[in-house]
């Protein structure tokens, strides 16, 4: 394993709770979050090239993981805070917060983005069909209607 002992233990762990979790309603989404969880795990500061304690992932593995992750993108330390940006948006959302007022925007143009550094054509295919600027544009007004026939 490329990791040293405590972070795969650590990975190791963190599947195995994802496995006991199974039984929920939604494994999917379970999985989903363990996995992402795990990505922003690995680009912690203790995954640098060059420390003793931690696995010297970065440099060393990021086009392996990130094949089109720009040149001067090419630091732990940007993608470790584009990953978790993206994960507190992710867990805010699944546990009903508000996030109007999170620049929406924005944080959309940085996840289109940051899943291009994965994969150039699906970020391209997401941006043309997402639904998101739209509904930004229209504000609260365009989908108001929509919203008091559900919650009748």
């Amino acid at each position: 394993s490329v990791l040293l002992r405590p972070k795969a233990c650590a990975v190791e762990d963190d599947l195995r709770n994802y496995v006991r979790s199974i039984v929920n309603a939604h494994p999917k989404r379970n999985l989903r979050a363990a996995m992402l969880s795990i990505w922003v795990s690995l680009c912690k500061r203790p995954s640098e090239q060059g420390r003793i304690d931690g696995p010297r992932l970065w440099p060393a593995l990021v086009t392996m993981g990130f094949p089109h992750l720009p040149k001067a993108k090419r630091t732990r330390s940007q993608v470790f805070h584009a990953l978790n940006s993206l994960r507190d948006l992710r867990n805010r959302v699944f546990h009903h917060e508000a996030v109007w007022d999170r620049k929406l925007d924005r944080r959309h143009a940085e996840i289109i983005e940051t899943i291009g550094w994965l994969n150039r054509d699906l970020a391209a295919a997401l941006e043309a069909h997402s639904p998101l600027p739209t509904t930004i544009d229209k504000g609260v007004a365009g989908f108001r209607a929509q919203a008091e026939a559900i919650i009748k």
